[in-house]
Formats: C-alpha cells, structure tokens, sequence
C-alpha cells in the first residue's frame, strides 16, 4: 500500500441516512433536506475503485442530535488509512464546548468502525459540523488530523482552539490560536496544511480582508498564541480585482478571495469570485489564472497515481 495520503479521496454522499421527527438546525445536506448522512466512500480515480464505508457507531438512532466533524489520514506505524468522526452529542442538558466529544475511528485495513475508548484526554469541546462544506474543517499533518474547536471556559463563552488528534498513537493535544480583539473572528475560519505545519485562514468579514495565519514552530511542544504569525492579509483591492469571493449569504458579506490550498513552494490557490482557480506568489504577489474553473463547492488537494485498493478485492468497487 502506498504511504501517500493523496492516493485516495474521501468523499460524503447523501442516502442511508437518518432522518429525525423534528427538523433540526445546522443539518442541512448536499440534497437540502434536515438530516444526518452517513456514507462515506474512498476512492482511488487512478484504479477506477471505490471502498463504501460501513454505517459509523454513532448516529442519531444510537446517540441523538449531535454535531459531526470528519477526517481523513494515513497512520504510517500500520500503514493503514484512516476516517476518523468526532462526534459531539446534543441532548437536553447539552452546553456547548462543556462536554467530550465521542471519537471512533475507520481502518481500511479492518474494513471496520471502532469507537475510541481513550479519550480521557480529549477536552471537553464542541466540533464544527461537516456539513459546513464551504469551509476546510481539518488539514492532516505530520501523522495527525487538525481541527478548529471550541471550548467554555469562565472567561469566554467560545474560545476556539486547534485540536490535534494523532492517529498512531491516538493522543490529543491542544494549539492555541493567535489572539485577537474580536472573539467570533475565528468561527468562520478554515484550517489547511502548510508545508510540514499548519495555517488558518481568517475571513475578516468586519474589515474585508482575509488573513492567513501560520504556525511558526510546529514541533513546539509549549506553542500557544503568540506561536503564530500573520503571512499576509487580502483584501478587495488585491488582484484579480475584477474577481470576488461571498462564501457566505447575508448583508454582512465582503469582496475578499477564498483560499484553498497551499503549493509546495508556498503559492496560495485562490477561488475568485467567479469561481476561477489563481495561483499567488505571498512574497511577489505575482498573481497566474490556473485555467481551472470550480463548481458551488470545490476543494484542492494534491493527487499521487498509486495501485491503492487494488489489494482489497473484498472491499473494493470496480467501476
């Protein structure tokens, strides 16, 4: 099996779902409907093979209202693929931030969901729903999944954070985000992988602007917020001018891109607002068309040929 990441995508698909009495907020699916989806597929284009992933341990049968994040990772001490659900239960006594999420884990290897039972360390917060898939809710990174979080605490009432889950191991840890004036500033913000650390990015709806932050040490066991550092800050008036990005409806919107991914050589892909595809130098600010246009939602992420799925006959789908 190959050691690349990029080997295989994992994608959501509606269907086998459950679909509660009551409507519920923030739950609204590719196909508009107020539920929870749980099918789940990866899949290798190279091959023309597909793995369909088994109902997950947590539903809504089983644990009721709940908010979901998933991801995606390689755990190179198995070599083995990974999907990991971070599930936060929300019942009638549910606060949000104030209790654990529920964690289990799908291994391509064992073809099979397994809830993790050590999460004693995990802290208690809130994760953001998946289904806001205008945002990049987790970046893999050195053998482990990122997300931005949420947690209560006596001072602030919602105080994001990254929350690190390493999948050999299975330990969490906690990175701080950078400080800033306004405490919503981060409900917006995606997370993508940066090189060998991470960045987050910041839509600054209230200023136009987006601002990239990065991670400067990321094996700094002790970083906290000061550990971070701003790259650049995008506004309206940076090229393409012509080309805006609304990621989001409402009044409060403003003309600012959207970042996708990063290049190995540290080039930003943007989506301007006519959903073309740019490539942009932070150090020249020289800006390429890329020639690619995206759809409603699009994503980026690198692609490796391999021979994945090819040794799972049992599992895999040929198409």
């Amino acid at each position: 099996m190959a050691s690349s990441l990029s080997a295989l995508t994992l994608a959501r698909v509606g269907g086998g779902f459950d679909q509660p009495s009551q409507p519920l907020q923030r739950r609204i699916m590719p196909d508009g409907i107020y539920t929870y989806v749980y099918n789940f597929i990866l899949w290798n284009p190279c091959v023309k093979k597909y793995v369909r992933l088994p109902n997950p341990n947590f539903s809504f049968r089983t644990t009721g209202p709940y908010t979901a994040a998933v991801g995606f990772g390689f755990d190179s001490k198995t070599n083995d693929y990974k999907v990991v659900r971070f599930v936060t239960p929300e019942d009638r006594d549910f606060e949000e931030g104030e209790f654990t999420p529920k964690v289990e884990v799908y291994s391509l290897a064992t073809g099979e969901w397994r809830v993790v039972t050590a999460t004693a360390q995990c802290p208690k917060c809130a994760v953001r729903d998946t289904a806001m898939v205008y945002l990049r809710l987790q970046a893999f990174v050195n053998g482990a999944l990122h997300l931005v979080c949420y947690k209560t605490t006596p001072e602030i009432r919602f105080l994001y954070f990254v929350l690190v889950f390493d999948l050999e191991d299975e330990v969490f840890r906690e990175i701080p985000l950078p400080k800033h004036s306004d405490k919503y500033s981060w409900e917006w913000v995606s997370i993508l992988a940066y090189g060998n650390s991470i960045a987050v990015i910041e839509p600054g709806y209230s200023v136009g602007t987006l601002d990239i932050w990065v991670l400067k040490n990321y094996a700094d066991a002790d970083a906290d917020a000061s550990s971070w550092t701003k790259i650049i800050s995008l506004d309206a008036q940076a090229p393409p001018q012509e080309d805006i990005t609304r990621p989001f409806r409402g009044s409060y919107r403003k003309k600012i891109p959207c970042a996708k991914a990063f290049r190995k050589s540290g080039k930003v892909i943007l989506e301007t607002y006519r959903k073309r595809l740019v490539s942009r130098n932070l150090e020249t600010q020289e800006v390429k068309d890329l020639g690619i246009t995206g759809s409603k939602y699009s994503f980026v992420d690198p692609y490796v040929e391999s021979l994945v799925l090819l040794d799972k006959p049992h599992l895999a789908v040929t198409y």
